[in-house]
């Protein structure tokens, strides 16, 4: 909701993603302007969404890297489900809204309930999902230590886990050895930019997963 909120002046027109920073009327405004922030305004949540960065020059600029990928073609410039969102209301039955009222209500009472052990499972899970991908790609944890940071196949691993968990750039960074969160960002998002299907390691990873 965060990156939406952000690219809204983009989407009605209002400024070009280029000068998104200098248009005054929205929180994005403040992201490099730390000094004029308010004190209730915390932009920390936009940060880590778009992969763990850090609240400096170069988070910000991963950021805007970000959303300049968002309007190009991620879930906030293409995707009609997303969009829809600025209708301001859910489309189907009385019992389908209630009901997704309700698990928006668990997701949001899940993310405050930010537990040691509910760390330690989905990094149980992550931990489980990337040695299956290492083992499919014939890699090994000491391969990721030693290959470059920026290996085709260490990204094509990074973006699969980016699709098919909630794995954050800070923890793939640290896996892979791919270096700072803001680069598995820009790494990432390059991939995705162009046709990930080129990538011979990401097009077995996601026949192995589709099979």
């Amino acid at each position: 909701m965060c990156h939406y909120l952000h690219l809204n002046p983009v989407r009605a027109g209002a400024v070009s993603m280029e000068r998104l920073g200098d248009y005054r009327h929205s929180s994005y405004w403040y992201l490099g302007r730390p000094a004029a922030r308010p004190g209730f305004l915390k932009l920390d949540a936009a940060l880590e969404e778009a992969g763990g960065l850090s609240d400096t020059p170069e988070g910000w600029r991963s950021y805007a890297d970000y959303l300049a990928w968002q309007v190009a073609e991620g879930t906030a410039g293409k995707n009609q489900a997303y969009v829809s969102l600025s209708q301001g209301r859910a489309l189907g039955s009385e019992e389908f809204t209630s009901a997704l009222i309700q698990d928006h209500q668990l997701a949001a009472e899940a993310r405050a309930w930010e537990s040691v052990g509910a760390r330690e499972v989905r990094e149980a899970r992550w931990t489980t999902a990337l040695d299956h991908y290492l083992r499919q790609l014939g890699k090994t944890a000491e391969d990721a230590r030693q290959d470059r940071k920026s290996a085709s196949w260490k990204v094509a691993i990074a973006l699969q886990l980016k699709e098919t968990t909630q794995v954050g750039n800070r923890w793939l960074a640290e896996h892979l050895n791919m270096g700072r969160p803001e680069a598995v960002s820009v790494h990432v998002g390059r991939l995705r930019s162009v046709s990930p299907g080129n990538n011979a390691d990401y097009r077995q990873l996601t026949t192995i997963v589709s099979t």
